[in-house]
């Protein structure tokens, strides 16, 4: 507890107190005192000792003081980190059409000829090497016929343009054909023959024309020549008569031409004519 001595003097005229009066109502003294004498007559000399009491309660807040001056500028911070990325902007206008470009090279396009019905194939595995050939039937054959008369009178042999095939490298094949053969003079006979491609290793063939009900004329070989009827005569100019052609051929690795069937008249001037519905078919060996 702190205490603390403190003295007042009272005018004892003024205050109406006497010394030796005890006194207990004066105000800022706690307990009771008596009155003691000092040095003068009027005055009473009072010592007392106070103790401390508990603090008052806070006074209210005073009103604001005025502003102090403004502090100097403090250093710099730190840099932020960085905000996240906006949302992005609207597409803009398409821009102008430029320019054509050059015009580019032609490209390989596709091989001439070919008859109706025919597709094109590869030929071999080389870049852009393709042949006209018939749809395959389900047992493997491939077929190629006329769809119109095919005639010549000359003595030399001629291709039938559509009755052939390219063979492809490295592959092996067997073929057969049906060819209907008229005359223009029955002493002249339609000579039927067979060319072969360039670049087989190896093949034979055999073509039996007929004559007659009975009589037939033979020509056989291989791919060290063309095949080609001996001369002869049909019975007459007005009907067909047939002519079977069959054999197989092996491909090398680069194959070039078709193997393929000609005609030739026996009299130079004499038509004579491979007839429309000849066939010629093939079919890869396994």
């Amino acid at each position: 507890m702190n205490t603390k001595p403190r003295t007042w003097f009272i005018d004892v005229a003024k205050d109406g107190v006497r010394l030796g009066q005890e006194v207990s109502t004066l105000n800022f003294v706690g307990p009771a005192v008596t009155l003691t004498r000092s040095t003068t007559s009027d005055q009473a000399e009072v010592t007392v000792t106070i103790e401390a009491g508990p603090p008052g309660q806070d006074g209210e807040q005073g009103p604001q003081g005025l502003q102090g001056a403004a502090g100097p500028q403090g250093p710099q911070g730190e840099p932020g980190p960085a905000g996240a990325d906006g949302a992005p902007g609207a597409a803009g206008a398409q821009g102008p059409q430029g320019p054509a470009g050059a015009d580019g090279q032609d490209g390989q396009g596709v091989p001439a000829g070919g008859t109706t019905g025919q597709i094109l194939a590869k030929s071999s595995d080389a870049d852009y090497a393709t042949h006209w050939t018939s749809p395959q039937s389900g047992d493997g054959w491939i077929y190629a016929r006329l769809t119109s008369d095919f005639s010549t009178a000359l003595t030399a042999a001629v291709d039938v343009i559509g009755l052939g095939f390219m063979p492809s490298a490295n592959t092996r094949y067997e073929f057969e054909g049906q060819i209907r053969l008229r005359t223009a003079t029955a002493s002249a006979n339609p000579r039927l023959g067979l060319a072969w491609a360039a670049g087989l290793t190896d093949g034979c063939a055999n073509i039996e024309e007929a004559q007659s009900a009975t009589a037939v004329l033979n020509a056989r070989g291989n791919i060290g020549a063309s095949l080609l009827i001996p001369v002869g005569g049909l019975p007459n100019t007005t009907q067909s008569w047939p002519t079977t052609v069959w054999g197989n051929c092996d491909a090398g690795a680069a194959p070039v031409g078709s193997v393929r069937i000609q005609l030739a008249s026996e009299t130079a001037g004499t038509a004579v004519t491979a007839k429309a519905g000849s066939f010629l078919r093939w079919r890869v060996v396994p």
